[in-house]
């Protein structure tokens, strides 16, 4: 049985007992499990996790294969719906899986994918990406110079990785590392500069654009239910794939049926006090 019947079940008992205390009738705990539990398997037979491969053999990452991108596919209402943005907090959920070496987030929903860098000379637009500042260890990638992200929990807002390109291109291969740069009007450190097979053919797998600079995602709590994050994760050695979808599954599930309860107690809550029951 799904994860969300299971816990529509317990939720369902709850109600039901509720009920039964305040407008004893024993018809009415049944009717509360059945309808929980009706609704816990509409969101387990409607939500599905899959996972697409990021296409990056010809880049030669450690493990690459395992790299995946997970996507939501809701069906059952008429039409199929494939989902590849989740909000931050649908990820938070997503993160500590067992079945995942790691998972990150990206910033892909069209927020400041350029910023504008000045300083003595001309100002310049630079293509940027917000990843989880842990994105890079998941790829297993680390910087030819400084460092790259490290803990979300110890990386700020201001600072920055350059690509090899830029880096060779606009600093001819000098000591960058510790230096501040202004973009968008705010002062940023460069950690590190990343090595040149996270280049334009990895950048355009990974977030699909040629990438200057990388920053750490450290999004506001106002954005944590704007659906513009893409995931990415990286499957543990020797775990299905499908029981890698399963466990993200159920994650998910309990997610959308924790809300439903919810809704459920708050509008039955109003109910019985307009019956005067409450």
């Amino acid at each position: 049985m799904c994860l969300a019947t299971l816990a529509a079940a317990g939720a369902g008992r709850t109600l039901a007992r509720a009920l039964r205390t305040r407008l004893l009738r024993p018809w009415s705990s049944s009717l509360a499990l059945l309808l929980v539990l009706a609704l816990g398997m509409m969101v387990c037979a409607s939500l599905l996790t899959v996972f697409d491969s990021i296409v990056l053999r010809p880049i030669p990452l450690p493990q690459s294969d395992r790299i995946v991108q997970v996507r939501q596919f809701h069906f059952g209402s008429g039409a199929d719906l494939s989902l590849e943005y989740f909000t931050y907090r649908e990820f938070e959920r997503l993160r500590g899986a067992a079945s995942l070496d790691g998972l990150v987030a990206l910033d892909d929903g069209g927020h400041a994918s350029t910023a504008v860098l000045s300083g003595p000379g001309e100002a310049e637009r630079l293509s940027v990406a917000k990843v989880d500042p842990e994105f890079f260890r998941l790829l297993g990638v680390q910087a030819i110079r400084g460092s790259a992200f490290g803990d979300r929990s110890r990386t700020g807002a201001n600072r920055i990785l350059l690509s090899h390109g830029f880096w060779e291109g606009h600093f001819a291969g000098a000591a960058v590392v510790g230096r501040r740069l202004r973009l968008d009007g705010s002062s940023v450190r460069v950690d590190g500069v990343l090595p040149a097979l996270l280049g334009d053919a990895a950048s355009q797998a990974l977030v699909r654009r040629r990438v200057d600079g990388w920053l750490p995602l450290v999004p506001s709590p106002d954005r944590f239910d704007d659906r513009s994050f893409r995931i990415l994760g990286r499957l543990r050695k020797g775990i299905p794939r499908s029981a890698a979808e399963d466990e993200l599954t159920a994650r998910l599930a309990l997610v959308s049926f924790a809300l439903i309860v919810i809704g459920l107690l708050v509008a039955g809550g109003d109910i019985l006090r307009s019956l005067g029951l409450l």
